[in-house]
């Protein structure tokens, strides 16, 4: 992870390599971002995965809320920048 994530796109980056692993779908670097995450074959169950990986590479702590903002690459960037700026 580079140092001091901050931007919209260098967030969008690190959460599209999380889900390209932790799903392990590649394509998903290309996906559209406002695509529903279930619609990219990502479930509830994935969402907590994701969640708790982007937690340790942004070095952020999020809210169980928060889980439910996790329905796309654009809504996930949006609630993961409230948390880094």
């Amino acid at each position: 992870m580079a140092d001091a994530v901050s931007t919209p796109q260098e967030i969008e980056t690190e959460l599209r390599k999380v889900l390209s692993y932790l799903t392990g779908n590649a394509d998903l670097i290309h996906a559209d971002a406002n695509k529903p995450f279930k619609e990219l074959g990502i479930d509830s169950m994935m969402a907590i995965e994701i969640m708790a990986a982007l937690e340790k590479e942004l070095k952020i702590q999020l809210q169980e809320r928060d889980l439910a903002k996790f329905t796309s690459i654009k809504e996930t960037v949006e609630t993961l920048l409230t948390y880094v700026r």
